[in-house]
């Protein structure tokens, strides 16, 4: 096997395992708020610190990605993500517990923008879509895997010590990056890597975050994957249990079969992207991820069955969220695309940070309330695909133009 292919899986391999543990806390909120003696109300704050520092990173992160290369970031991504997890696992106050997972948002935020430019780097453009997908189904893959199987050992072997394993798998990946990414990229010219510098990182700057074209993948990242981020990372666990008055396990399987909607979600939204471009799917992806919403937060006493599907809809459409670096490659040249990556991976994470702090203020209101904001953060989506069909719409030539 090529050495690109062992970068791919080594991505990805990281990718999956930052996944499992962003998503892990949901299946012990109730717990962890017994435990540190706080309402489950404030485990919003927990989802706040780790998606802020996540989102705040994401800019910076882009920026030095294109300066100075993706590899040795990566595995200090890792690093700070896997020691995060280790530290939240050995905590006894609920600051320390916002701590780490400040800890976490920091390695998460180096993750995703570098994995996106070693593939840019070390693949032709016409398999990015469609790997690049694959990573982002990854994480759903894993996640889904995994739910049940980590709800029965979270609940027999204890919170504490399932962390540490998962940190401890992480701080491994880390060392394995470190060691193997930055000597495979100076052996780059006998493998076709694609190494570029920007001329002026403030330059960069500036104009990815004054075009508009920076700021719409913005919005649409934070519309199609936020919501979706922030609820199962938190709230998808102890909404399952409340309104249908099932177990931990059985509610953790109830999530894991709807998040085998992102690992269909991503596939098909990358081939789309390869074959028609990234435009037209990604307003389909936009209605998905509302139809969804308006299950979750219309009809939160909804049967069962019901309420799995506008779940797994969520999914699908945070899958098929891929397509907005897609849209981002198309746009921007080879020496913006961390930055402008960055920029737009921060919209869904504003939306994952916001989305549980929301819940857990209108809570007391009843589920009905407290996931409105969903379907308020999928609407912002579908406007912004629509602006991105709109800007990519062939632009028809006055008579004028046509005669000249």
């Amino acid at each position: 096997m090529s050495k690109s292919w062992w970068v791919f899986c080594l991505a990805t391999g990281t990718y999956m395992m930052a996944f499992i543990q962003r998503s892990a806390p949901g299946l012990v909120t109730d717990r962890l708020a017994a435990v540190f003696g706080v309402p489950p109300a404030a485990m919003g704050e927990l989802a706040l610190g780790q998606f802020v520092a996540y989102a705040a990173l994401q800019l910076p992160v882009g920026l030095v990605g294109d300066r100075f290369g993706p590899a040795r970031w990566l595995a200090v991504g890792a690093l700070l993500d896997g020691g995060g997890t280790m530290l939240f696992s050995q905590v006894h106050s609920f600051a320390w517990l916002v701590v780490s997972r400040g800890i976490i948002g920091l390695g998460d935020a180096m993750l995703f923008v570098n994995i996106v430019l070693l593939l840019g780097r070390w693949f032709p453009p016409t398999v990015f879509g469609r790997l690049l997908s694959v990573v982002g189904t990854s994480g759903g893959a894993a996640a889904t895997i995994t739910t049940v199987p980590l709800a029965w050992l979270l609940s027999v072997w204890g919170w504490r010590p399932s962390f540490l394993l998962m940190g401890g798998v992480l701080v491994g990946l880390a060392l394995l990056a470190a060691a193997l990414l930055p000597r495979w990229e100076r052996e780059a010219p006998g493998h076709g890597v694609r190494v570029v510098r920007p001329a002026d990182t403030r330059l960069v700057l500036r104009h990815v975050t004054t075009a508009i074209r920076g700021w719409i993948p913005f919005a649409m990242h934070f519309g199609l994957i936020g919501a979706y981020t922030g609820f199962v990372a938190i709230y998808a666990v102890p909404y399952l249990m409340a309104t249908h008055h099932l177990s931990r396990v059985a509610a953790g399987g109830i999530e894991s079969i709807a998040m085998l909607g992102s690992v269909l979600g991503g596939p098909l939204a990358g081939w789309a992207a390869d074959r028609f471009g990234p435009a037209r799917p990604a307003s389909l992806v936009a209605v998905v991820a509302l139809a969804g919403w308006v299950i979750l937060a219309l009809w939160p006493n909804a049967p069962l069955a019901l309420t799995a599907v506008g779940l797994s809809l969520t999914a699908v459409a945070a899958g098929g969220a891929m397509l907005t670096f897609a849209v981002v490659k198309s746009w921007f040249p080879a020496t913006e695309v961390g930055s402008a990556t960055g920029l737009a991976n921060t919209g869904g994470f504003v939306a994952a940070a916001l989305f549980p702090l929301l819940v857990g203020r209108l809570i007391g209101h009843g589920w009905r309330v407290a996931l409105l904001p969903g379907l308020g953060f999928s609407l912002v989506g579908l406007a912004a695909t629509w602006v991105v069909r709109l800007l990519d719409a062939p632009r028809t030539l006055s008579a004028t133009e046509r005669a000249t």
